[in-house]
């Protein structure tokens, strides 16, 4: 995020912009950032010298939104594009203050995941080129922004038939047996738990908490979760993504992904078939692992958490 000082600078050469205040320019800032992957997108044939321009749906969603006129959003896209493009490989967009109602009113994506786009990563294929796949729709459920509308790009290699989205990569995509190979190094931020459906990770967190300490049922959490929303997007399709088995995906795709973080291995899914049939064998496996050496502590003397004591029979047990 820019200093005061700095947009004070880049203000300064146009006078369009001096009557706005500096927190407009900030959240002008944090949405430009958002929405550059899409404004990219939308001018894809233009040449790289160019600048390209906002939508006409954009330049209004910004203009409502910052309540900023029409010439001053675009006026601040000239003043402050080069310092856009320059964060645009940051994931810290910052907090906007913008209801997910008003996305959904412009059909603006809130935002645009990033996605492979580099060489493949099989290792057995010398490809240095993907071809990117223009961006499909899907929904973001957050536990502090709301329900978003989202952009999901992809990129595919021509050589071994692989596909990379944002949290997997998957080979021959189209055969029955296919894999889902999940990134390692961290956690997504952003997880995808149903066909086109995306869950954040702060909306883990809360499913967590709240079935521990609440002793909340999915369908429970999913309900609150909707009804925080329903307001605010009377008749959006996008309530019918809150559903019970969409928290239980979360739920158990997160541990999945946190239990193979924690051991530096990449969890693989079968990329067929409903959730629950895929997510059933590794989880099998992880409790098997875990209710025989998988425990941390497993090895550690301790007079707490076990006693032996001398049974009837003069045997010891524990």
């Amino acid at each position: 995020m820019l200093s005061v000082k700095d947009i004070v600078t880049l203000v300064k050469d146009f006078p369009a912009l001096e009557s706005l205040g500096i927190a407009q320019l900030q959240q002008f800032l944090c949405l430009a950032r958002r929405l550059l992957p899409q404004v990219l997108e939308n001018n894809r044939g233009l040449s790289q010298n160019h600048r390209p321009p906002l939508s006409h749906a954009m330049v209004e969603f910004m203009s409502d939104g910052l309540k900023m006129n029409a010439s001053q959003v675009m006026t601040s896209w000239e003043a402050f594009f080069e310092v856009i493009i320059a964060a645009s490989g940051s994931e810290d967009f910052g907090t906007i203050a913008f209801h997910e109602s008003a996305f959904y009113a412009f059909s603006i994506a809130a935002e645009t995941l990033p996605v492979e786009l580099s060489a493949c990563r099989v290792p057995t294929c010398q490809n240095s080129k993907l071809i990117y796949k223009p961006p499909i729709n899907a929904t973001l459920l957050t536990l502090h922004q709301g329900i978003m509308p989202i952009h999901c790009p992809s990129t595919y290699c021509t050589y071994c038939h692989t596909r990379y989205y944002n949290n997997y990569m998957v080979t021959e995509a189209s055969n029955a047996g296919s894999k889902r190979r999940y990134f390692g190094g961290g956690i997504p931020k952003y997880i995808e738990v149903a066909d086109h459906v995306f869950v954040d990770l702060e909306f883990c967190h809360w499913v967590e908490i709240e079935m521990a300490f609440s002793q909340s049922s999915a369908e429970n959490i999913a309900r609150v979760y909707a009804l925080t929303h329903s307001n605010m997007l009377v008749g959006s399709p996008a309530l019918s993504k809150v559903t019970g088995e969409t928290v239980l995906h979360a739920f158990f795709l997160h541990a999945l992904l946190r239990d193979h973080h924690k051991r530096n291995t990449s969890l693989i899914l079968p990329h067929h078939g409903e959730n629950r049939a895929r997510l059933s064998p590794a989880l099998a496996k992880r409790n098997l692992r875990i209710a025989g050496t998988g425990q941390e502590m497993l090895a550690h003397a301790c007079n707490l958490c076990m006693k032996i004591v001398d049974g009837p029979d003069g045997t010891k047990r524990g």
